[in-house]
């Protein structure tokens, strides 16, 4: 004790000594349940003392911004616990059918012989880890394996297209000399819109070191990478940390710390860029490992599990910074469908529900039909071919060196699946008995080759279909547009805009049906599918009274519109939603026919929830009312701009939510709106009316 410093008291016996270390545990259970009230005492006295001084005005600033930094972080803490938002529970048991076999009966099942969870109304709990590995992997292989039958991966397109899309016919396609036939009119049109729209390996395919740090610096430590022990994300960030190295003596020829860092960061890109430059995988790049999260909170059937793909860091990274090079290489080309809004710099979500508000606003002024198809797309990154979508991503510039790496590293990647037992040995890989396709979520270049690939299919769509057309009445502008999307979300939509008549509805709905089948077999050619029983439609249609006011139809025009399944040949018909019943897109709920209140609903169920859940929370006052500000207004403002609903109808709504934070946040929940609603430089309580959110989002978005 006396060689390292120590200095307390040690009891004489081995009783007391256990005593005292008990006591000395309790004392200790105590401060750390106790420690944010320790730590803000703390942070109080040192701000009274540096006020007090009366020269420490940066010293004091600094300090009353490390008690807000904390206090928020402690706020967010705590309402993550009781809004219970994590999807991650350790996966230590799974529902499946039970019909299933067991890992004895069919080592091996295919997809045909296993029931569809969708469809199962019968379950059996499996606990035993081996059977949760075997029954996951299973389910793992096949769902990967969904786009196998679709065109790019049978023959002639599989012979003639690769994986890293480097084969002559590929250099052929891009030069846009079309020289593959096939029987399918829209897989044609396909091939024909993968010509090259710019200079073929317009992207550099190294990294740089500006490159290197840029994503590493901004990449957040505490995400999920590199399976491989040691390649932890935090060692690479760490070469770009800031440190201090002591200061050089005469005499001292050592490295500076800074000079270690720039050395090794050197030798990492070096590596990375040589396998560039020869294609060449590294062995811990082929492990990817499947963790599986629950898409709802405590729903343990097998087909409600939604898969992440684990990458390893550095390889993730080369990704991510090759693919938004590309991208915005791209979209300052133009060379991006404009229906595409999902991943683009300067789109949102909100852009695509209020363009369906103008579009119906549109319907109302001129009286004019209109269709809107709304289709569900399943597992789009799931389902990604690898072929095509290297095809594709050299139709926009991105290198082929880079493309063959992407290539090459899934065609080889071995998939383990990480349970609540750990990372299994097992793992499977992409053959031809059981073909692995898609780029899978958790990979930093998905959203941007599902972007460039819906980008392309909206271009072969748009060149042969009906679509939307809008006219100004002096004939000077025509907006015509097919199809617009955000992702995997897509809506279609066909009128007849005509100066005096348009076509009879029976023939509208006909042209609506053809846009539609051309987009199914568009997406199935690509790979994808569309979960035809999810997709639905809405008419916009006027009847006239003998007064001539229009009202619109509210008629259910079912069996109108059927769409082929081109994996059973089945005409599926798509279920029709009333001119009144909305349909949820991009968590709003649109309809042709408003009904404010029913439409609203949903909001105030949600600002209730929320407010009732900080309400009865522990945060501070002044958590509070952070929280309102960065949790409750996001959540509110986030549909109302592109809703029409009166001031009177919001003053109704938010009356219940408001006086609840206002009673958490210190104010009598009685405090007249006037003062409430006033700015704080006013005197007033500063919270935020909702028809002002309304007015101001959608300003900011004209």
């Amino acid at each position: 004790m006396q060689r390292l410093g120590l200095d307390f008291y040690l009891p004489p016996t081995q009783r007391l000594t256990a005593q005292a270390l008990q006591a000395a545990r309790c004392r200790l259970q105590e401060l750390c349940s106790d420690s944010m009230t320790t730590r803000q005492k703390e942070l109080k006295h040192k701000i009274a003392t540096s006020q007090a001084s009366g020269t420490q005005k940066h010293k004091t600033k600094i300090l009353k911004a490390i008690r807000k930094v904390e206090t928020g972080k402690r706020t967010y803490q705590i309402l993550k616990a009781i809004r219970q938002t994590t999807t991650t529970h350790q996966l230590d048991r799974i529902e499946i059918p039970t019909s299933w076999p067991t890992k004895d009966q069919t080592p091996n099942p295919t997809l045909a012989q296993l029931e569809d969870p969708k469809t199962s109304t019968d379950w059996r709990m499996v606990t035993d880890p081996e059977e949760i590995e075997h029954y996951l992997m299973l389910r793992n292989r096949l769902h990967f394996g969904q786009a196998e039958g679709t065109p790019f991966t049978t023959l002639p397109l599989s012979a003639e297209i690769d994986w890293t899309a480097t084969t002559p016919i590929s250099e052929a396609l891009l030069e846009g000399h079309y020289i593959v036939t096939t029987s399918n009119t829209q897989c044609q049109d396909l091939l024909t819109e993968c010509a090259a729209v710019t200079t073929v390996d317009s992207i550099p395919a190294e990294l740089t070191m500006h490159d290197f740090r840029g994503k590493i610096t901004k990449w957040r430590e505490s995400t999920s990478t590199s399976p491989s022990a040691g390649r932890h994300l935090g060692y690479y960030k760490a070469l770009f940390v800031t440190g201090r190295s002591p200061p050089e003596s005469e005499g001292n020829t050592s490295t500076s710390f800074e000079k270690k860092q720039e050395a090794i960061a050197k030798l990492i890109l070096s590596v990375i860029n040589y396998c560039i430059r020869h294609t060449y995988v590294l062995t811990r790049w082929k492990t990817i490992v499947n963790v599986m999260i629950f898409k709802e909170a405590g729903n343990y059937k097998i087909h409600r599990l939604r898969v992440i793909h684990i990458y390893e860091a550095d390889f993730n990274m080369l990704l991510a910074i090759k693919w938004r090079q590309l991208l915005q290489y791209a979209d300052h080309q133009n060379l991006i469908n404009k229906g595409q809004y999902g991943g683009r710099p300067g789109c949102e979500a909100q852009s695509l529900t209020l363009l369906e508000e103008l579009k119906y606003d549109l319907a109302y002024l001129t009286r004019r039909s209109l269709v809107n198809f709304d289709n569900d797309a399943t597992s789009c990154y799931d389902r990604i071919v690898v072929p095509l979508a290297s095809l594709i991503n050299r139709k926009y510039g991105m290198h082929r060196q880079i493309v063959a790496l992407h290539a090459t590293t899934l065609e080889q990647a071995q998939f383990r699946l990480k349970t609540a037992t750990g990372v299994s040995t097992l793992a499977y890989t992409h053959c031809v008995q059981y073909p692995i396709h898609g780029t899978g979520q958790g990979s930093g270049n998905s959203p941007c080759i599902w972007l460039f690939i819906s980008s392309t299919l909206f271009d072969a769509h748009e060149k042969t279909s009906k679509g939307l057309t809008y006219v100004s009445p002096d004939g000077s502008q025509i907006i015509h547009t097919s199809m617009v999307g955000f992702v995997d979300d897509s809506t279609g939509s066909c009128n007849d805009f005509q100066p005096s008549t348009q076509a009879p509805l029976p023939t509208l709905l006909q042209l609506m049906e053809k846009d539609a089948q051309t987009w199914n077999n568009l997406l199935h050619s690509s790979g994808g599918k569309l979960e035809l029983p999810k997709c639905s439609f809405h008419v916009l249609h006027f009847e006239f009274k003998p007064d001539g006011r229009p009202v619109p139809s509210i008629e259910r025009f079912d069996n109108t519109i059927h769409i082929t399944d081109l994996e059973t040949a089945s005409a599926i018909p798509i279920p029709s939603k009333r001119a009144f019943e909305p349909h949820k897109t991009l968590g709003h709920y649109k309809s042709p026919v408003t009904k404010a209140w029913s439409n609203i609903k949903a909001l105030q169920n949600k600002a209730n929830k929320l407010a009732l859940l900080l309400s009865l929370s522990p945060i501070t006052r002044q958590g509070a009312l952070l929280a309102y500000h960065t949790v409750y207004i996001p959540t509110v403002k986030y549909t109302l701009p592109q809703s029409f609903y009166p001031r009177k109808l919001m003053d109704q709504v938010q009356a219940q939510s408001v006086s609840k934070l206002a009673a958490k946040c210190g104010l009598n929940r009685n405090t007249s709106r006037s003062l409430l609603f006033a700015p704080t430089a006013y005197a007033g309580a500063g919270f935020i009316p909702w028809y002002v959110l309304q007015g101001e989002v959608r300003y900011s978005m004209c």
